[in-house]
């Protein structure tokens, strides 16, 4: 394959007129050969056979390979496969094992940008050759924590929401599917590039977020609460697998270097007052007892019982 080896002497007789003197064509065409500049294209029939042997040589032609990656492609280790000059019937690495692009599945190989026709060959074809990776966008659950806000619940089943089935564990004293009161979550499927829109109407929402868990300087798990805006909603999604969690306040505070560190404020009952305070324990208190009255989903919409 390295276009100047000649593994295999293929003959072939060529049929005359037997006549002595005639003039007989010899060269052919193949696929991906070019004759060499040297090598005859006719002989001149001789009397004596054996002088009516000639030898041709062709040499393998080269073609231009390339790969079209797509755009946020990265390595985890080693190489992509790499394109040049390349010797018809070489074969091609067409590896993707090493590549990665957050949000996307690698799907194929194609031979065209509109991703119509698929490429299944393994060698240097005779002619240039671009091949595009395709690439499948990833489908993540935004898992929304509601907290019982119905406006909020409604709006989400409207848009594609599932409501989930809580279930208490007893063993380890938590719920599954749902938040600490017992509040199944609510799933919205979304695509990676896909912008979902947040609400800016409900009532009792002015923010979303999520806590992302980090450690501190001397090693002890802590949690900062992060505000996303509708763009952020998917990345977050792919890359945190974070729950979506609801606001109506800020609670911001400096830390020893002078860093602002945000919360979710509903976290810290003491910014409230003192009437919003007793409100929100006896409507957390209510939350909880209705979880564990009800085996079935109490939170799902209903026409009978409607949770404000």
């Amino acid at each position: 394959m390295d276009g100047t080896t000649y593994p295999d002497t293929p003959s072939e007789t060529v049929t005359g007129s037997d006549e002595t003197g005639q003039t007989v064509d010899v060269q052919k065409s193949y696929e991906g050969f070019t004759p060499k500049s040297d090598t005859p294209s006719s002989i001149t029939l001789q009397a004596d056979s054996a002088q009516n042997v000639v030898n041709l040589y062709y040499t393998r032609n080269r073609y231009i390979l390339s790969f079209n990656l797509g755009d946020g492609v990265s390595l985890d280790e080693g190489s992509a496969p790499t394109g040049g000059d390349t010797y018809y019937g070489a074969e091609i690495s067409v590896d993707m094992s090493n590549a990665k692009r957050t949000g996307y599945t690698f799907a194929g190989w194609y031979e065209d940008v509109e991703y119509t026709t698929p490429w299944s060959g393994m060698t240097m074809p005779a002619r240039d050759l671009t091949l595009y990776a395709k690439w499948d966008t990833m489908t993540y659950f935004l898992r929304f924590d509601w907290d019982g806000n119905v406006p909020l619940r409604d709006w989400l089943l409207d848009n594609g929401g599932k409501l989930l089935t809580a279930e208490y564990d007893e063993a380890n004293y938590e719920y599954i599917n749902a938040n600490d009161h017992g509040i199944p979550y609510i799933d919205v499927t979304v695509e990676y590039d896909q912008v979902f829109t947040l609400p800016t109407d409900i009532p009792g929402v002015e923010y979303f977020g999520y806590y992302q868990e980090e450690r501190n300087e001397w090693g002890n798990p802590t949690e900062t609460f992060v505000k996303v805006e509708d763009t952020e909603l998917t990345q977050m999604a792919a890359e945190q697998g974070a729950i979506v969690k609801v606001g109506v306040q800020w609670k911001s505070e400096t830390d020893s270097n002078g860093t602002e560190l945000l919360y979710n404020a509903n976290d810290f009952l003491t910014k409230l007052s003192a009437a919003s305070h007793s409100m929100e324990t006896i409507a957390r208190s209510t939350m909880q007892n209705a979880a564990r009255r009800l085996p079935t989903n109490p939170w799902a919409p209903s026409t009978a019982t409607e949770i404000t």
